[in-house]
């Protein structure tokens, strides 16, 4: 059975998630600061693999459910605009 769950709780989950974001990257940052090191790669990584899961998971079936297929092209273009943001950190 699916059973409501209030905007209000919907909304202290996210703000849970992005606070605990926020301190992480925070963390990472000073903890491994410039370094080019093979540990920040991947740590990076596996960053990225779970922001991968988390939207393949649980957001783009509701999208889909919601909006349709036309979601796919913004969603792709998001991480199409991140990867850019990544080689132009890599070559500056």
């Amino acid at each position: 059975m699916d059973q409501a769950v209030s905007p209000l709780r919907i909304f202290l989950l996210w703000s849970t998630v992005l606070v605990a974001g926020v301190l992480a990257a925070i963390a990472g940052k000073m903890l491994l600061g410039g370094t080019g090191s093979m540990l920040a790669i991947f740590f990076q990584a596996i960053a990225g693999g779970a922001v991968l899961a988390l939207v393949a998971h649980a957001m783009i079936p509701e999208a889909i459910e919601d909006a349709g297929s036309l979601i796919v092209l913004p969603t792709v273009g998001g991480f199409l605009f991140a990867f850019y943001l990544a080689l132009g950190e890599m070559f500056a």
